[in-house]
């Protein structure tokens, strides 16, 4: 995981609670990020029309995260997971 991930911002209740999300989805998105990397690409990037983008996707999505500020956001965020993430990172890549 990032060691220099920037300190958050919200109340201390907020902060905390982000913190140990932050901590849980990094760790799986990296998880799922390195599984992904170690196939092919799958009819999911094509239909997204970002198949050749594959892994600038996924790279410039999980630091676009990793770079949350916002406690509020990690709060918003902490339903994440394996089954929705790849739409997830889709739509980060795309508002940037």
């Amino acid at each position: 995981m990032n060691i220099n991930l920037p300190s958050l911002k919200g109340t201390e209740k907020q902060v905390a609670w982000a913190e140990k999300i932050r901590t849980e989805l990094l760790q799986m998105i990296d998880e799922e990020i390195a599984d992904e990397l170690s196939s092919p690409v799958t009819v999911f990037w094509a239909e997204e029309g970002l198949g050749a983008k594959r892994d600038e996707v996924l790279k410039v999505a999980r630091d676009r995260i990793a770079a949350q500020e916002s406690s509020a956001w990690w709060i918003k965020h902490k339903d994440m997971n394996h089954h929705n993430l790849f739409y997830y990172l889709v739509d980060i890549y795309r508002e940037g």
